[in-house]
């Protein structure tokens, strides 16, 4: 697969440690590493056969939440493996072993009736139809929990376990820490220069190497500090702090904007893993909601985990130069 070849082929001897803009992270940018001898090669995730896929139209899905289409093209189910469940009583006890009861809700998007077909081929419509539907979940289950969180994993390597294409709905009964921090800064930033950090961020990385696409309403982004290799941000250009604020056409855009950028990785990485998160708020004007794509060209380690610094072969100056040349030929 030339996604596994083509981190070795961007070398480049630019080693650096570089801060995230908003979260107090850093990040090690370490092209050389890139150059390491790896044995053990990951294998590209198998189409299994049609008769065997729990999420083709021809299964009885269990638990099903919402359809659209008739017949459908994009389905929720319940998920039959949840992380929460929603008759699970919500129940804390904060001391020093602090624990919570699992209440929730935990999804399964079907992208698609077709079981071999990736989402960025499919006719802009049915994508957007799953924008939407991303969307339509997010509000949906705000009112039953503190954060939503919309996420995709595709590629055995980004956590799939099922080939068929398929986003996920996780509601926590908590604000994860991540999230948290971002709203925390954001309101700090907003309140010592009464402007919104991700709008600096846009505003300044437009004007720099690592700007990759952008088209009325959305801009993408290779953040400064991207943890994994191939990293990127699609944001709107205006400040929208809640993904579920979108008018029809804006929806219509971000649409656009993420097929365009999931067809720039398949023809620059041959369908490479990947994994993306919204994160959005319904609670802070001074947030900024966005998408986050990071592709799983690398493996995390003992870095990664003994110090929560990721280490990052790929140079987001690099990967941006190169996506802007897919995505200009599309």
């Amino acid at each position: 697969m030339k996604w596994i070849t083509y981190l070795s082929d961007r070398w480049c001897t630019l080693n650096e440690f570089r801060k995230d803009y908003v979260l107090n992270r850093w990040v090690a940018i370490a092209p050389e590493r890139a150059k390491r001898p790896d044995e053990f090669k990951i294998e590209p995730m198998p189409a299994p056969p049609a008769k065997t896929c729990p999420f083709c139209p021809d299964k009885n899905q269990e638990g099903v939440i919402e359809e659209v289409g008739n017949p459908w093209h994009v389905k929720v189910i319940a998920n039959k493996y949840p992380i929460v469940r929603p008759n699970t009583p919500l129940d804390a006890d904060v001391n020093f072993y602090s624990n919570m009861t699992a209440h929730g809700h935990h999804e399964v998007i079907i992208e698609t009736d077709k079981h071999s077909t990736l989402i960025q081929d499919l006719p802009k419509d049915e994508f957007m139809d799953i924008v939407n539907t991303y969307i339509n979940r997010i509000k949906a289950l705000r009112s039953d929990s503190e954060y939503v969180l919309v996420f995709k994993n595709h590629g055995k390597w980004a956590g799939a376990s099922i080939y068929h294409e398929h986003a996920q709905v996780l509601t926590i009964p908590f604000v994860p820490n991540t999230i948290a921090m971002e709203r925390k800064n954001s309101e700090e930033y907003y309140t010592k220069y009464n402007r919104c950090i991700y709008c600096d961020v846009i505003k300044k990385e437009r004007e720099t190497e690592r700007f990759v696409y952008e088209s009325n309403k959305f801009i993408v982004i290779a953040p400064y500090a991207s943890r994994f290799a191939g990293e990127l941000w699609i944001l709107p250009k205006e400040h929208v702090s809640d993904i579920v604020l979108l008018k029809k056409e804006e929806i219509a855009e971000l649409a656009h904007t993420l097929q365009t950028v999931l067809k720039g990785y398949d023809q620059l990485l041959d369908d490479p893993p990947y994994n993306y998160v919204i994160h959005t708020s319904d609670k802070m004007d001074a947030y900024h909601f966005h998408i986050e794509i990071y592709p799983r060209l690398q493996r995390p380690a003992s870095v990664e985990f003994g110090t929560g610094m990721f280490v990052n072969v790929l140079s987001p100056e690099v990967f941006a130069k190169d996506m802007r040349g897919v995505i200009d030929d599309l």
